[in-house]
């Protein structure tokens, strides 16, 4: 795995945050791989350069939950995409 670019902060940040939540007991280290596997799949999946939206789309879809968001080019996306979604 090659590492993230250069002045990549939110790649780093984003692997922090799932690294802690390893730490801490709230997901299993198969569990984080599988969240950032599932929102690079849907960053890709809406033809994103970046994956801030992807993460909560991906967070709903695991919980079978509607997702809602404030942007309209992901939310029109996902329209396209998968069920119940509003802006």
């Amino acid at each position: 795995m090659a590492p993230p670019p250069a002045g990549d902060e939110a790649a780093a940040e984003v692997t922090s945050g799932l690294r802690r939540s390893v730490w801490d007991g709230i997901l299993a280290p198969e569990e984080a791989g599988q969240a950032l596997a599932a929102a690079l799949a849907w960053a890709q999946r809406l033809g994103r350069k970046r994956a801030y939206d992807a993460f909560y789309v991906a967070l709903a879809e695991s919980r079978g939950a509607e997702f809602w968001g404030a942007s309209r080019r992901p939310v029109n996306g996902l329209r396209h995409q998968r069920g119940p979604v509003d802006w």
